[in-house]
């Protein structure tokens, strides 16, 4: 069997029951083959992971601050280089600086998010194989959250962080951590599983973005939906949380509940596969063992 054939069978194993959806198994193999392809292609592996590297720019600097080790591998809280301006302009995002990372206290906003991820140590292990770099972008506004990821860029996340008096901004942060990690879970499981059909013009309404969306955005949201949903029921059942938080992790449970069932019929998409349609009626599913 080779080493393509080898992932597959895992990812399908991964697949055929993803609960948790932040399982390592599965991760770790996809996390190791796409340093290897980086490796074999730009000489990238994890110590020297950047943003600008991935991206091939040319002498950019390397800024990265620790945030958490999990399972050996290491979270960073990465400095944003004046280079990647015009990715970050193409993509709407809008990077602070190094003063406003300071003024902000991102990056103890981010361990603190992180503490909370790790209240569940298999969710935080597998985020920490996913993200290596975490770059801190601004929010619309002082209740909004703003996050991103691109499939050029396997492990970095863009997320922003809580004005100080922001109600729940711990809980936020980690869902956005989380939100953006399984992201890039998904887009490297796609490497190696088929789960739109590749002629596929079909869209389905999200009723994340209210509008219509290709079937591979929506099962994007589904994934990386039912993952916050599960961290929330992690939290709320097994940890000694505050009115507030409780309250907060119980409006987001029925709040994904809510837009599941907007989704009653999407597994049923023709331009699914197999495996796209199973793991669509799983997602769905509230009730996983």
């Amino acid at each position: 069997m080779s080493a393509v054939e080898t992932i597959q069978a895992v990812v399908r194993i991964f697949l055929d029951k993803p609960s948790p959806l932040w399982e390592t198994g599965s991760t770790h193999q996809l996390v190791e083959a796409k340093y290897t392809a980086l490796a074999k292609s730009s000489s990238i592996d994890r110590k020297n992971y950047s943003t600008a590297a991935v991206l091939d720019i040319e002498d950019a600097s390397l800024d990265k601050q620790f945030l958490a080790t999990y399972d050996q591998y290491t979270i960073y809280l990465e400095k944003t280089d004046p280079k990647l301006a015009d990715f970050c302009e193409a993509h709407g995002l809008v990077p602070l600086t190094g003063r406003e990372l300071i003024r902000t206290r991102a990056a103890s906003k981010l361990k603190a998010a992180l503490n909370i991820l790790g209240l569940i140590p298999e969710c935080a292990a597998c985020i920490a194989e996913l993200v290596n770099c975490i770059q801190v972008v601004t929010a619309e506004g002082p209740e909004f959250d703003t996050s991103y990821s691109h499939p050029n860029l396997p492990f970095t996340i863009f997320v922003s962080v809580c004005e100080d008096d922001s109600l729940n901004g711990d809980l936020r942060v980690a869902e956005s951590i989380l939100h953006e990690a399984m992201h890039l879970k998904l887009t490297l499981i796609q490497e190696y599983i088929e789960l739109v059909k590749p002629d596929s013009m079909d869209t389905f309404f999200s009723p994340w973005r209210n509008v219509q969306r290709p079937l591979m955005g929506v099962l994007h949201g589904l994934f990386v939906f039912r993952a916050i949903r599960d961290l929330f029921q992690n939290i709320r059942d097994h940890t000694e949380l505050n009115n507030r938080d409780y309250n907060f992790a119980t409006y987001r449970m029925a709040d994904i509940a809510g837009d599941f069932q907007a989704l009653n019929n999407f597994c049923q998409c023709h331009g699914l596969t197999e495996i796209g349609r199973k793991l669509a009626d799983q997602l769905q599913s509230l009730d996983f063992d």
